[in-house]
């Protein structure tokens, strides 16, 4: 099933402004390949943007006008279909980078699946920094390298995995991000890995082409399989990660 789009409640954009240095993300973005003497260039151009949860960061077929990273929060991207129908074709976490470089349209519809803050640069101006640090631009070619790989292996998923497996894929795709998740709120009752899983359960839906009673049914038989123990609503536990990436077919 593919759920119809709704356009969220608009809500106002905060601007905030940290310095580079104090950034959660400095030693993780592509900035990381700059210098200390040599960040201040980005530093000189970045804005930082607050987004609230639901809030659309910018609709489809829409021109570009910066190159995002997003600090924290989780990013839906979709694509919205003449009737209303949405799918939801990634999903952006800390660290990732939103905004086509070298396109001057937006394809995809991105909306905050929580509270999400942005560091944004001017497309004109990051370009120009672009052809002055090279280190940043094979930084920015080997990140999008991998998501293009990670597409392509989300292809697979969604072309070749049954449900379960397609369930099985995204927990362990979240599970691998679990730095970069919101914390879970409840105290921990064991050590086994515990995350947050951003997208509601209609959300999930949407990503993995299945409809929203064949999820429900798919956690609850990882949860009987002992795989998986579903501490609250959005919160997961990984009681058995092997058997995880085993159902996922991640080690085959």
């Amino acid at each position: 099933i593919i759920a119809m789009y709704h356009s969220p409640t608009p809500t106002s954009v905060r601007q905030i402004d940290w310095p580079c240095n104090q950034c959660d993300v400095r030693n993780k973005a592509v900035c990381k390949s700059l210098q200390s003497d040599r960040i201040s260039t980005l530093g000189a151009i970045k804005q930082h943007r607050h987004f609230d949860q639901k809030q659309t960061i910018w609709r489809d077929d829409t021109n570009v006008s910066h190159v995002n990273i997003v600090v924290s929060g989780v990013v839906k991207l979709s694509k919205i279909l003449p009737d209303g129908r949405d799918q939801i074709v990634a999903l952006a976490f800390p660290t990732d980078i939103l905004g086509n470089v070298f396109s001057r349209r937006n394809e995809h519809f991105a909306e905050a699946i929580t509270d999400v803050e942005l560091c944004r640069f001017p497309i004109q101006h990051f370009e120009r920094v672009l052809s002055e640090q090279p280190k940043l631009g094979y930084a920015l070619l080997k990140k999008t390298t991998a998501d293009l790989n990670a597409a392509r292996e989300w292809m697979v998923a969604l072309g070749r995995k049954d449900a379960t497996e397609r369930v099985a894929s995204l927990l362990v795709m979240l599970s691998k991000r679990t730095d970069m998740l919101p914390h879970p709120s409840e105290q921990p009752h064991s050590n086994y890995p515990r995350f947050v899983i951003p997208l509601s359960r209609a959300d999930i839906a949407t990503f993995l082409a299945l409809t929203i009673e064949t999820v429900c049914r798919k956690l609850t038989l990882l949860k009987s399989m002992r795989i998986i123990e579903i501490a609250s609503f959005h919160t997961v536990e990984v009681l058995d990660p092997e058997g995880l990436e085993a159902l996922a077919g991640e080690n085959k």
